[in-house]
């Protein structure tokens, strides 16, 4: 167990559990217009919450990326945490499914 514990590395690293992020847009290159759809729906309803809530709008808690490894969905979600200053946190597939999805399987599974 000790070996085991020497190799794993804490998906929150050493910037604590929530931090805001020191990647900027330009760390990301192009995609203009991404940028601006996040700023519009997103990192505008973080900075100026009040404007929104006159309008009745519900404001977003989070937002979901996927495509496959390497194509820079971390890197877009870091940007937009920065520009909003916003807290990120980096949540992998795995760690949902072993956390909310594997324990129902199993449990369905004693079920029957």
């Amino acid at each position: 167990m000790q070996e085991a514990a020497k190799l794993v590395q804490p998906s929150f690293g050493g910037e604590g559990f929530f931090a805001i992020p020191n990647v900027k847009w330009e760390d990301v290159g192009g995609l203009h217009s991404l940028r601006h759809d996040f700023d519009h729906y997103i990192v505008r309803r973080i900075k100026n919450p009040k404007d929104y809530m006159g309008f009745g709008v519900d404001l977003e808690t989070g937002f979901l990326l996927y495509g496959p490894p390497g194509c820079g969905k971390t890197l877009i979600a870091k940007a937009v945490s920065n520009e909003a200053g916003a807290n990120f946190t980096h949540i992998k597939f795995l760690q949902i499914f072993t956390l909310l999805i594997l324990p129902f399987l199993m449990f369905c599974t004693n079920e029957a």
